[in-house]
């Protein structure tokens, strides 16, 4: 059996190892991750107290092998969770850059018909926009600034307009911003181009945007999302990194405006939720990545990937 390890900053290597099957949990032929910008931070060295680390949080695969009270069943689909107690796979324990994994059945959730591999890796894109929305507690025909254009952005506008919420989408990428147009978003700004407070003053007839979601990395400074956030309005500060760098507010801002900012690190309350959301067509994660490549060129993943982070989404890897 074979994984990938981030061994010391900027050092992955192939490793051969056992693996033991014990009853209670299942052994999986993996045949599907995402590399994200999480692990490039992590191979990057932003925390080498958790190196050696195998990373991807998250996997699609095949039922290899399952104990006698299993109610898996041998080539059943099966989507191995990013979550394990309070622990995220490649973040704070090994994750799935790997040929085989055997995990607690607990843990492993059947994929429902109509999702195929590809897309069933982002569920978590999903699940964490899912969990930023009801912290925000928002109500029909609001406006609500999404900062950033990552994969999250993008599933997170689906999911604002899917509940009849108005998104206007910000960032720097056009490319992200015309995927945005494409998806059917009509409000999108390119903040290189256009002075944003301004237009989102313009689309909201001068009150600002009632909800803004920002993700830490987007490459805009947390201050920037308070500013574009109306009188009582409410702002979450989200992203799945434990590695990102340190945001800083004014905090008079937050006072004199009485906005009410949360904050929501992962989606594993909503993570059914988002599959559904997935198998009923009702959020596209298609065309989200920045492609597709085999296991064995995850050391050119990597290394392309770190010379610009910010450049790229995250990028599919498929296990033979």
């Amino acid at each position: 059996m074979r994984s990938w390890t981030i061994n010391s900053p900027e050092t992955l290597v192939l490793d051969d190892n056992t693996l033991k099957f014990t009853e209670g949990t299942v052994k999986v032929k993996i045949t599907r991750t995402e590399i994200s910008r999480t692990d490039v931070a992590i191979y990057l060295g932003k925390d080498t107290d958790k190196l050696p680390i195998i990373p991807c949080r998250i996997a699609a695969g095949l039922v290899s092998e399952v104990g006698s009270d299993s109610k898996l069943h041998k080539g059943e689909r099966v989507l191995l969770s990013p979550y394990i107690g309070n622990k995220v796979h490649g973040m704070d324990c090994n994750g799935f850059l790997r040929d085989y994994a055997i995990v607690p059945e607990e843990h492993i959730i059947a994929i429902p018909e109509g999702i195929g591999d590809d897309e069933v890796v982002f569920a978590d894109y999903v699940a964490l926009a899912t969990s930023c929305l009801a912290e925000l507690e928002f109500k029909e025909h609001e406006y609500i600034c999404i900062i950033g254009t990552g994969i999250f952005s993008l599933v997170m506008a689906q999911l604002a307009a899917y509940h009849r919420v108005i998104p206007i989408v910000i960032g720097t990428s056009e490319n992200g911003l015309q995927t945005a147009r494409d998806m059917g978003i009509s409000y999108c700004i390119n903040s290189n181009e256009q002075d944003v407070q301004e237009r989102v003053s313009e689309i909201t007839c001068g009150r600002m945007a009632d909800c803004t979601v920002f993700e830490c990395i987007a490459g805009i400074s947390a201050q920037f999302a308070l500013s574009l956030t109306s009188e009582n309005g409410k702002v979450c500060i989200t992203g799945f990194s434990a590695y990102m760098n340190k945001l800083s507010v004014d905090i008079r801002t937050l006072l004199t405006k009485g906005l009410r900012v949360v904050g929501v690190n992962d989606g594993r309350k909503t993570f059914l939720s988002a599959l559904n959301l997935l198998a009923t067509k009702a959020i596209t994660v298609k065309g989200l990545a920045n492609g597709k490549e085999p296991f064995s060129k995850a050391k050119e993943i990597f290394e392309k990937m770190a010379e610009d982070p910010d450049e790229y989404h995250d990028i599919l890897v498929t296990v033979d």
